[in-house]
C-alpha cells in the first residue's frame, strides 16, 4: 500500500475531496455495468438539484496498487457524505468490486454550497460549488489490513493507516476527525472549490442522470476548474438501490405456505430471493427455519416510471418489472418429483431428479414462462417511506397490493399493507 510519490498523494486528496474519483481522469469507461461512449455529452439539465446517491464505476486504484475502488456521493440538502470503498484485487476477475473483497471503507462528511450557473443552455453549462469537509471515519473490514493498522511502521507514510490508535476492530466505524495527521491528510475544515454539471444520457436504452465534475488538470481560476472532465462521471442511483427484507406473510398463491422475500436492486436489475415455509397450523405466524421447504430466485429487469401525486400522502411511483430468469431449490423435493403436483406456481415442471439443495433453472419451460410471465413487462407501483422499527428509523418499501384493485393496464391501484425494510450494507 505504499504510495509512489507526493504528487500521487496530492492528486488523490484532491480527487477524494473534489468528487473526481481516484484514477478517474485516465478512463473513459462508464460506471459499471454500462459503457456509453465517452464523447456522448448528453443534454445539461436546468436543475442543479444534487440530492440523491451518485456512484462511480469500479476501477483500479491508482494511488493504491493492488486494490480496486468505488465511490458513492450522497447529497442531502447542503450536506455531502462521500464513501469510498477499497477492495482487494481479484486477479482472476479485476475491477468487479465484490462485497467479499472489501478491505476498507472511508466516509467523509461535509457541507456543500452551490454558486452561480454559467453558460446556461449550452453543452458547457456548469454550476459552481464549494465543499468543506468536517468529519472523517474509517471502517476496516479485512483482517490483514486490520493487522497493519494495529502494527504500523515507526514512520507511517500512508494515507490509509491506523493513525497510532490501538483499539481498531473489524466492521466498526472509527472517527478520526480530531486527529491532526488525519485532518491534514484529508484536508478537513478547508473550503475547496469545483464545478459540476448534471446531464442525461441514454445508456443501454435507459435514460440515466449523470454527474460530471471539473477537470482538475485543465485551467483554474482561484483554485476552481474552468472546464468539465467529460471523460469521467457518476451515475445517479435509483432510490430502490440496495437490499430490502420483506416480512413473513401468507403466500397468496397457496395458503399452505408462508413466504419471506429479499429484494435486491442494483442499477436496472432486480433479484428476488424467496424462502417458503410450510404452515404447521393455519394460525402459524412466523417463518421458522425448521419449516423451510423450498427457495426460489427470480431475476428481472426494471424500468422506473413517473411519480404520481408527488408531495402528497398518496404519492407513489410507477415501475415495470420484466422477469428474465427463475431458479428453484427444493428442500421438500418430493412434491417437485410428483408429476401430478401442479396446483400452484412452484412445482416440478416435468423436470426429473429433483434433489434437496440443488438448484434447477426453469426459465425455458413453456408453462414456467407462462406462470412467471417471463419476458413480459409487468406494471407495478412502489413507495418508499420511513417507519420506527425497534426504536430506529428505517426506510420501508411497499410494492403494489395484488389483493387490491388494478387499472386497465394491470397496474396495482393500492400499496401492499406490509413493506420490506431497507438493510444497509
Amino acid at each position: 500500500m505504499q504510495l509512489n510519490s507526493k504528487l500521487q498523494l496530492t492528486a488523490f486528496f484532491m480527487s477524494m475531496l473534489m468528487l473526481n474519483a481516484c484514477g478517474g481522469s485516465g478512463g473513459s469507461t462508464a460506471p459499471n455495468p454500462v459503457t456509453p461512449p465517452a464523447t456522448q455529452l448528453g443534454t445539461p439539465q436546468a436543475t442543479t438539484t444534487l440530492d440523491g446517491s451518485w456512484r462511480t464505476r469500479c476501477q483500479e486504484s491508482k494511488p493504491l496498487p493492488g486494490y480496486d475502488q468505488r465511490q458513492i456521493f450522497n447529497f442531502n440538502g447542503n450536506v455531502l457524505t462521500k464513501e469510498m470503498t477499497l477492495f482487494m484485487r481479484d486477479d482472476d476477475d479485476p475491477q468487479t468490486c465484490t462485497k467479499n473483497k472489501e478491505a476498507l471503507i472511508v466516509r467523509v462528511t461535509g457541507d456543500v454550497e452551490l454558486g452561480a450557473t454559467l453558460n446556461s443552455g449550452t453543452k458547457s453549462q456548469h454550476t459552481k460549488i464549494n465543499f468543506t469537509d468536517t468529519k472523517l471515519e474509517f471502517k476496516v473490514v479485512n483482517s490483514t489490513l486490520l493487522t497493519s493498522f494495529e502494527n504500523p511502521p515507526s514512520k507511517p507514510t500512508l494515507l490509509f493507516q491506523g493513525y497510532e490508535l490501538n483499539d481498531w476492530s473489524l466492521d466498526v466505524w472509527k472517527d478520526l476527525s480530531s486527529i491532526p495527521a488525519a485532518r491534514k491528510n484529508f484536508n478537513l475544515g478547508t473550503t475547496n472549490s469545483d464545478i459540476f454539471q448534471i446531464s442525461k444520457k441514454q445508456i443501454d436504452g435507459v435514460s440515466h442522470k449523470v454527474l460530471i465534475t471539473g477537470d482538475r488538470k485543465a485551467n483554474h481560476a482561484d483554485g476552481r476548474p474552468l472546464t468539465l472532465n467529460n471523460s469521467y462521471f457518476a451515475v445517479l442511483l435509483s432510490p430502490l438501490e440496495g437490499t430490502w427484507v420483506g416480512p413473513c406473510h401468507n403466500f397468496r398463491r397457496n395458503n399452505n405456505f408462508k413466504v419471506r422475500k429479499i429484494f435486491q436492486f442494483q442499477d436496472s436489475k432486480l433479484k428476488i430471493v424467496s424462502f417458503f415455509y410450510l404452515k404447521n397450523t393455519p394460525a402459524a405466524a412466523t417463518c421458522s427455519v425448521n419449516d423451510e421447504k423450498f427457495q426460489s430466485v427470480i431475476q428481472a429487469d426494471i424500468v422506473l416510471g413517473k411519480t404520481i401525486n408527488p408531495g402528497q400522502a398518496t404519492s407513489h411511483s410507477e415501475i415495470n418489472i420484466t422477469t428474465t430468469n427463475v431458479t428453484i431449490n427444493p428442500m421438500l423435493f418430493t412434491i417437485f418429483n410428483d408429476p401430478s403436483y401442479t396446483s400452484f406456481q412452484y412445482y416440478g415442471y416435468g423436470l426429473k431428479n429433483w434433489e434437496s439443495n440443488v438448484w434447477k433453472d426453469i426459465s425455458s419451460i413453456p408453462d414456467a414462462i407462462k406462470n412467471f410471465k417471463i419476458g413480459i413487462s409487468v406494471p407495478d407501483i412502489f413507495k418508499i417511506s420511513t417507519a420506527t422499527i425497534h426504536g430506529s428509523t428505517r426506510k420501508v418499501l411497499k410494492m403494489g397490493d395484488y389483493k387490491g384493485s388494478f387499472d386497465k393496464n394491470g397496474r396495482a391501484m393500492s400499496l401492499e399493507p406490509e413493506g420490506a425494510v431497507f438493510e444497509p450494507e
